[in-house]
């Protein structure tokens, strides 16, 4: 593997992502390397791709996420956990690392910062909501977020 670069899977395909450090100005640092038979790294979507701007940030185009696909996609991806799983599914851990939120997209740095969060919490969070609608708040998608992250990981098929 070439140096300042780690291995990552994504869909089944073992695939080098660069190391943030490594990534020249103005190169695309989802492309594979030259002469290298890694696929691309996912993560274009029609022309976004990422760039390092001048302060050496890297930037991307804005994604636009249209709300009634992702409702769709989140619908397809539930049906199939719910075919091969059931009704309900059981995660065993409760406690996971997590990145805070200045820092999550703040891809050339690496985290100074990383706390626990923790399932059960994000969990009576969403049971809340279901229980009083008017308390909806744009962070729900982060507590959903969490516990569909750990249902994915648990439920690769």
């Amino acid at each position: 593997m070439e140096s300042g670069r780690v291995r990552t899977t994504v869909d089944d395909h073992a695939v080098a992502a660069p190391t943030p450090e490594r990534v020249r100005p103005g190169a695309d640092p989802l492309a594979a390397p030259a002469g290298s038979s890694d696929p691309p790294m996912p993560g274009r979507v029609g022309s976004t791709q990422l760039r390092t701007g001048q302060d050496g940030r890297m930037t991307s185009n804005p994604l636009q996420i249209p709300l009634d696909q992702l409702r769709s996609a989140f619908e397809l991806a539930l049906r199939h956990v719910e075919a091969s799983a059931g009704n309900a599914v059981t995660l065993e851990h409760d406690y996971f690392w997590s990145v805070p939120g200045d820092e999550l997209y703040d891809v050339p740095n690496e985290p100074s910062t990383l706390t626990i969060g923790q399932l059960s919490e994000s969990w009576q969070h969403l049971e809340g909501l279901l229980t009083d609608e008017g308390r909806a708040v744009g962070y729900h998608l982060v507590w959903l977020a969490d516990v569909i992250r750990a249902i994915g990981q648990t439920t690769v098929s």
